[in-house]
């Protein structure tokens, strides 16, 4: 990444303080380099914690947008990334999620990953591609609020919002409904 010619405002301005700042230290190439090199390292380690990898989907894909609004979904913006994968999940023609410049997350239905150029503010797009939808039904897609529950000496994961069960090893087990634990069939 070469901040002085990026199309971020803002990484244009890291890049011009990090300049001034080492010749008002009076430092050499070597280190404004190193201070350059350490700031993009953050900076991609910052992507990489903020947006992770979705089980069933592969990406993130950054600086990308999916090619079209899922016809089931057209319109439709999602607050949460677990939202999102509901609709997933609920739209059969649907491929993949497209996290918008606005921060709102929007169902596609290609897989088809297209540039996103990063706009002035050094906002851009964010994709992930539906791989296995098996596996995403499989998990709970809500991100719920979790405990550690333990059943016949063994331990497992209850979601206290919709009282799924899942196994250690985060396999669905079953459900709590009415005091009684329904198992998968």
């Amino acid at each position: 990444m070469d901040l002085k010619f990026s199309k971020n405002k803002y990484d244009r301005y890291i890049y011009e303080s990090i300049i001034k700042t080492c010749d008002e230290l009076d430092l050499g190439e070597k280190e404004r380099e190193l201070f350059l090199k350490n700031y993009v390292e953050k900076k991609e380690r910052r992507y990489e914690v903020q947006y992770k990898p979705i089980d069933g989907l592969s990406g993130p894909y950054r600086n990308k947008y999916l090619k079209g609004y899922s016809p089931l979904n057209r319109g439709q913006n999602y607050s949460t990334i677990g939202d999102a994968l509901k609709a997933l999940e609920n739209d059969k023609s649907a491929n993949g999620i497209t996290l918008t410049r606005t921060g709102k997350y929007t169902i596609r239905l290609s897989k088809e990953l297209l540039d996103s150029p990063i706009n002035s503010n050094g906002s851009s797009e964010i994709s992930w591609i539906l791989e296995n939808r098996r596996e995403l039904k499989e998990k709970d897609v809500d991100y719920g609020d979790y405990e550690i529950i333990s059943i016949h000496n063994s331990d497992y994961y209850l979601n206290r919002i919709n009282y799924k069960i899942y196994t250690m090893s985060k396999r669905y087990y079953g459900k709590l409904e009415m005091g009684k634990i329904n198992k998968k069939k």
